[in-house]
């Protein structure tokens, strides 16, 4: 039918892995924060959906919709470096690696990374990035202020330690588009990286040991294989490793998983014993946002 033909000539966006694709039916990129505050009104008055999207890097397809989208790619700024503070403020448009070429003048870079930097920051701090390390906060723990364009009451500041501010930092666009953060940086270092293959038994034997000991840690494990590939990085001073590989997480276990908790026992689940992997998959498997409200 025509409305057929219309959907095949609107353009495709496809995520970065290349695993979902939609074909929107607007995609704004604006250019300036006035404009961004302009387009939310305009759709909020309308009662039309408008969905940010970052840099559609995600591998799954949360941010895409067949309805408009928001890109903010042109508003990329980088508002200000403080050196002293070890701190940075940019406009959420801006990718990872364009706010790691304004810090290395300063000495100074992102706590956390992934091994890509083509995400767009209001993404990369909505999305919860988390990296890889027991002790290595995910990104959105280092985010001290966000500005973000709201339906109902134009731009909203949060601050960290504000009541409503951990709603704003991973909301993924749903309270609003976040056109502004500043971030915790710290010293610009190198890391030194390790690769071993181990057994499944070794690895599992030796896993707390390898959290405990290394900044950064993964497993990668080869199936229908007996071989588990583990990468540490750790940071070097002066090329040398450090004593010790950051901080301890401040945050007690039962207050770091408590909402995944509170998510499954809103489906009718319990989750009491459960640790954070064994929560995750639990809230994934009774799937709360396909549950009638």
């Amino acid at each position: 039918g025509e409305e057929d033909e219309d959907d095949d000539e609107r353009p495709e966006v496809v995520n970065w892995s290349g695993t979902h694709a939609c074909r929107p039916v607007a995609v704004h990129a604006p250019e300036t924060v006035a404009e961004v505050e302009a387009l939310v009104a305009r759709y909020h008055a309308a009662g039309e959906k408008l969905r940010p999207c970052g840099g559609a890097l995600s591998p799954n397809g949360l941010a895409l919709s067949d309805g408009a989208l928001l890109n903010l790619a042109l508003l990329d700024d980088i508002v200000a470096v403080d050196a002293d503070e070890k701190t940075c403020t940019v406009r959420c448009g801006a990718r990872v690696e364009q706010v790691l070429d304004a810090l290395a003048p300063h000495g100074l870079t992102l706590e956390n990374l992934a091994s890509i930097a083509q995400q767009q920051i209001g993404g990369f701090v909505g999305a919860g990035a988390h990296g890889t390390g027991a002790s290595l906060p995910p990104v959105d723990e280092t985010v001290l202020s966000l500005k973000v364009v709201t339906p109902g009451r134009g731009i909203v500041t949060v601050n960290r330690g504000d009541p409503l501010f951990p709603l704003f930092t991973v909301s993924l666009g749903l309270l609003g588009v976040a056109v502004e953060a500043t971030l915790r940086c710290v010293p610009k270092h190198d890391l030194r990286e390790r690769v071993e293959v181990l057994t499944r038994a070794d690895a599992i034997a030796r896993h707390a040991a390898y959290l405990r000991d290394n900044r950064h840690v993964r497993f990668m494990w080869i199936p229908h294989v007996d071989a588990v590939v583990v990468v540490t990085n750790n940071p070097t001073l002066g090329g040398e490793l450090g004593e010790g590989q950051g901080l301890a997480c401040a945050v007690p276990e039962a207050e770091r998983v408590a909402p995944l908790r509170d998510a499954l026992r809103s489906c009718g689940g319990d989750g009491e014993g459960l640790n954070f992997a064994q929560l995750r998959d639990a809230c994934l498997a009774a799937a709360p946002l396909d549950l009638p409200h």
